[in-house]
């Protein structure tokens, strides 16, 4: 029953500082690693050892989605934290329902930049240039939706 408070602790924390700095702590990051790791070693008995391996091919898998720039740094260190704390059934489970809530926080952005005003740059030969611009979905905001979404619904499966 701890597992699921630390982890909306944790996610909040992610969730304030990812939304105002686009950053995640490395101190917050790190901690809850080693919480995970300390909670896995205390309560999974023999399983520890398959459990650190999933955690560390989770890892790998996320580095290489850093390498290719579609993971940030605090992204990666925060989806291993959950891992190790959750399990990677959990996680995986989480990432998805964080998918679906980072489509209508696209859509939420997308129609709040619409509504602005963006000035048009012009060129030297005085043609309209148009800026793109790019949104921006912050893992750590997704996250924190995502997992009150999902343990309301493993509430509501246990009354």
């Amino acid at each position: 029953m701890i597992q699921p408070l630390l982890l909306v602790l944790f996610l909040g924390f992610a969730f304030y500082f990812d939304s105002k700095t686009d950053t995640i702590p490395n101190k917050l990051t790190y901690s809850y690693i080693i919480v995970g790791t300390l909670y896995s070693l205390a309560t999974l008995g023999p399983k520890v050892i398959n459990h650190l391996l999933i955690a560390l091919l989770i890892l790998v898998f996320c580095l290489l989605l850093y390498a290719c720039k579609a993971l940030g740094g605090g992204d990666v260190k925060l989806i291993l934290a959950i891992t190790l704390l959750m399990g990677w059934a959990y996680t995986l489970w989480l990432l998805a329902i964080s998918c679906i809530v980072g489509i209508f926080y696209t859509i939420f952005k997308l129609f709040k930049v619409k509504s602005q005003k963006i000035p048009v740059n012009t060129n030297k030969d005085r043609t309209p240039s148009t800026t793109n611009k790019n949104i921006r979905v912050p893992l750590g905001v997704t996250t924190f939706w995502a997992s009150l979404v999902f343990e309301g619904i493993l509430l509501l499966s246990v009354l």
